[in-house]
């Protein structure tokens, strides 16, 4: 039966239905919120979580980072209900991670069935996204989890989707200007989610067989889109905003043509490789949930549902696509795809069980032969057998996750009674963990400033030109400082 023939979501739903979405959402629920604020600090997440306390609740949003200040709402508000802890900056990137698993439901449902979209949401409840630089991993289990602008674009990019499938399909101005804002929404927290109007417009000219009926509309949609991000700057900073955007957007260009500074396997780089982000993602979801994933992916496109397939690949690889053409290749930035690879594959998991219960039936075409043959059933099997793995290993290891190497340290150094009153560091956010202490970077802090606690990250380390570390080591060893190692770090302090 071709996609056409039969309304998405049409068939009646099964009694245990309810009790299924609900397994989802509990999952959605604890794999997100689970020991939060167990994981180290990461540093975006504690230089916008300070700029948003600033913001909301002292009223300064003059401050720029590179990042926009639409964030700033959310990441204060997180702070100001639960304080300016990790749960503070990390409990709406949470939430925003459980609310794409509930859109993820909706898009599947709505371009091809309510098993598709149950799937998609199971899938994107439970699978691994951890973030792993060479063979080090910077973020554990879940990136969504941390305060990234990320999580709140998926949020709204995904409702994008939705809306832009019922222009796609009706083409009505309603859906069009509420994908426009949609869009916008989602671009007010990267600017990158534009893109996503270029597949949304080609696929309604598409689908709609006449550029005429789409051109109105279609410009509506876009000016709406470009036009969020300037409104949030002009709202919270009046006449200021346009050079606090222009700001913005210099340090965006300037950040893909120059590249991003980045340790990989202890060697600093300024440009990292095109095909990066296929790595980080391949390494960040994991080998089983990379190859359930790519069965899916391969299911859906010689599947019967083509149009909403081609919707969905199209938005998925206009991201990726976006990212593999700009120089800066970071390990969470995987996570604005990721949700719609996963949507591919589970509308193909579906395909693959339609053909295995009905290997005769569809229209004659792609995969027909593939159809008659046992290889739906036994790929279904694969893919199954490594998602669920991958869900289940993930889900433990959220389940057990344990404080990092910066999180021993803080524990270490209360056990032993030491106090630290001044504190230099390369690495993470450690100023986080002694909030009454004195703190600086090393290469930015004065060094003749004396300092009782000095922790070196060998992750980041190579960022600092050469002799500044062995200065600072000679410095530490003057103060009568002693070495110790925590996990790989690196940490002078005397004992009390």
């Amino acid at each position: 039966m071709s996609d056409e023939a039969r309304p998405a979501g049409s068939d009646p739903a099964p009694s245990w239905w309810p009790w299924a979405c609900g397994g989802v959402a509990v999952l959605a629920v604890l794999d997100a919120f689970w020991a939060l604020s167990t994981a180290d600090w990461k540093t975006d997440e504690a230089w916008d979580g300070r700029l948003a306390w600033l913001a909301v609740d002292g009223g300064d949003w003059t401050q720029d980072n590179g990042h926009p200040v639409f964030v700033r709402w959310f990441l204060g508000l997180g702070q100001e209900v639960f304080g300016q802890n990790r749960v503070g900056i990390r409990f709406f990137p949470a939430l925003a991670s459980v609310a794409a698993v509930g859109l993820l439901y909706l898009v599947g449902r709505r371009l091809h069935s309510r098993w598709a979209g149950l799937i998609a949401a199971g899938l994107w409840a439970v699978l691994p996204r951890a973030l792993v630089v060479g063979s080090t991993v910077v973020g554990p289990l879940r990136g969504d989890r941390f305060g990234y602008l990320e999580p709140f674009m998926v949020v709204a990019l995904l409702a994008a989707a939705l809306t832009g499938w019922n222009w796609v399909e009706r083409n009505r101005w309603r859906d069009a200007l509420a994908t426009g804002l949609l869009i916008g929404l989602a671009g007010a927290f990267k600017p990158t989610a534009l893109v996503a109007v270029a597949p949304i417009v080609a696929m309604a000219w598409w689908r709609q067989r006449s550029l005429r009926r789409v051109a109105g509309p279609a410009l509506a949609l876009a000016a709406l889109a470009v036009a969020v991000l300037p409104l949030t700057y002009v709202v919270v900073l009046g006449t200021d905003g346009p050079s606090h955007l222009r700001a913005l957007l210099d340090y965006q260009f300037d950040h893909a043509r120059t590249g991003h500074q980045l340790v990989v396997d202890g060697r600093l780089t300024e440009h990292q490789p095109r095909w990066s982000h296929l790595r980080y993602q391949w390494r960040g979801m994991g080998v089983a949930a990379c190859l359930g994933l790519a069965i899916g992916v391969v299911g859906a496109w010689t599947g019967r549902h083509r149009a909403p397939v081609v919707y969905a690949s199209a938005l998925w690889l206009s991201l990726l696509g976006f990212h593999l053409l700009t120089s800066v290749a970071l390990p969470h930035y995987y996570l604005l795809w990721a949700p719609l690879s996963v949507l591919v594959a589970a509308m193909g998991l579906v395909e693959l069980a339609e053909r295995t219960a009905d290997p005769a039936g569809g229209r004659d075409g792609i995969g027909d032969r593939w159809r008659r043959a046992p290889g739906p059933a036994a790929a279904l099997g694969v893919a199954a057998v490594a998602l669920v793995a991958a869900g289940v290993v993930a889900t433990w290891r959220t389940a057990t996750i344990e404080p990092g190497d910066y999180g021993r340290l803080a524990a270490d150094l209360d056990a032993r009674g030491v106090e630290p009153t001044s504190v230099r560091f390369k690495g993470e956010s450690v100023e986080r963990y002694f909030p009454d202490a004195d703190s600086g970077q090393v290469g930015f802090t004065d060094a003749s400033v004396p300092f009782d606690l000095l922790v070196l990250d060998p992750r980041d380390v190579p960022l600092l030109p050469d002799g500044v570390a062995d200065r600072v080591r000679s410095q530490a060893q003057a103060a009568g400082l002693q070495p110790h190692r925590v996990g790989r770090l690196e940490v002078w302090y005397a004992e009390p």
